[in-house]
């Protein structure tokens, strides 16, 4: 991606003939319009979700080293996980589908007082059974917070 709306994308002050490959200029993904600079003063841009995402992730080490329980999910079309460690548990479900689903994913084998989106800041009532709305290709990641 381009760095900036700067002359070649802020990746260089050369003279644009200079350049061994041209850089994208006008129109809808020219420099000008699609740029870091750009992406970072808007909330929803794609560049913001990835470092939401990723700040998100880093947050999260039982999905890296934890203990992997695949769940029952009543959609075929649903990938559910949980992801756990001595300090927690995550929750991750994923609709694979290309249209929004109902689901209900059994989590009668853990314990819990609230489910806490990780990626958002909504907070779910413990259920042993979650019932979720996924739109298409959506996912939500929830950690299991167990009250002292």
């Amino acid at each position: 991606m381009q760095w900036s709306d700067e002359e070649n994308g802020g990746f260089s002050e050369a003279d644009p003939d200079d350049l061994p490959r041209p850089v994208i200029r006008g129109g809808r993904y020219g420099y000008e319009r699609r740029n870091v600079e750009a992406q970072r003063r808007d909330p929803g841009s794609l560049l913001n979700w990835m470092e939401r995402a990723i700040r998100a992730r880093k947050s999260c080490p039982e999905l890296g080293r934890g203990e992997v329980t695949a769940l029952e999910s009543d959609v075929d079309a649903v990938f559910a996980h949980a992801c756990s460690l001595e300090s927690g548990t995550v929750v991750a479900v994923h609709n694979l589908a290309g249209r929004a689903v109902q689901v209900a994913i059994d989590l009668s084998g853990f314990a819990g007082d609230r489910l806490v989106d990780v990626l958002g800041d909504e907070e779910l009532a413990w259920e042993p059974k979650l019932e979720l709305d996924l739109g298409r290709y959506g996912h939500c990641w929830l950690r299991v917070v167990r009250e002292a």
